[in-house]
């Protein structure tokens, strides 16, 4: 008995230092991330008058779909994940990895594909009243078609990222978001002066798309 009470006092610090690493991994992971529609910003800024509000709206109403998936996705898999992780029975996660993250993509595939076909009648119910006229409506919706192809990248990544954290590789999902910033602040730069709008939301679903690939293939090594 006083030896396990030697043991659990000699693996409180060794948890605590443990906790406050992750926390602080996982804190510069989220800022990164969080940073994505920031540096939209500028470069939508430096595009005209109304680029700024245009976008701004096209990402709430992308963001329903978006915030809808990741919850329904961490709350069904991180708990199988994470019983897998703990009997450290990698092959099956990989399975399951690869089985829900195609499944996952192909979801937010179908879900992309409506989402540029009602458009335009989603951005009216949204937010057509007032000084929102039809005219913003289509320029929205136009907004909102180019964007819907990071849906899919998005969920497929939100599968591999829970696979991840039941493993407790923290680093490696910050580093996903250090990287989904600096790609989107290079191909925003890149993209926005050629495309306008449109190549800001491409930039998106290709750092999306891109990120899920690098962390699906860090999760089979």
């Amino acid at each position: 008995m006083a030896s396990d009470c030697r043991l659990d006092s000699l693996s409180v610090p060794r948890v605590g230092r443990e906790l406050a690493n992750a926390s602080v991994i996982v804190v510069v992971g989220n800022v990164c991330a969080g940073s994505l529609m920031v540096a939209d910003r500028f470069p939508a800024s430096q595009l005209g008058q109304g680029s700024v509000a245009t976008l701004g709206y096209a990402t709430r109403l992308l963001m329903l779909p978006a915030t809808l998936a990741s919850l329904a996705i961490a709350r069904s898999l991180l708990p199988i994940f994470s019983e897998l992780s703990a009997q450290h029975d990698y092959a099956h996660l990989r399975q399951l990895v690869n089985r829900f993250a195609a499944g996952a993509f192909a979801i937010g595939l179908v879900l992309a594909l409506l989402i540029w076909l009602l458009a335009p009648w989603l951005v009216q119910i949204a937010f057509e009243r007032g000084s929102f006229d039809a005219e913003a409506t289509a320029r929205t919706a136009g907004r909102c078609a180019g964007g819907v192809f990071q849906l899919p990248g998005f969920a497929a990544a939100m599968v591999v990222v829970q696979a991840l954290l039941s493993q407790r590789r923290y680093a490696v999902v910050a580093a996903s978001g250090v990287f989904n910033l600096l790609a989107k602040l290079g191909l925003n730069a890149l993209l926005a002066p050629v495309i306008g709008v449109p190549g800001i939301t491409l930039a998106t679903a290709i750092v999306l798309t891109a990120s899920f690939v690098l962390m699906w293939w860090l999760l089979q090594r």
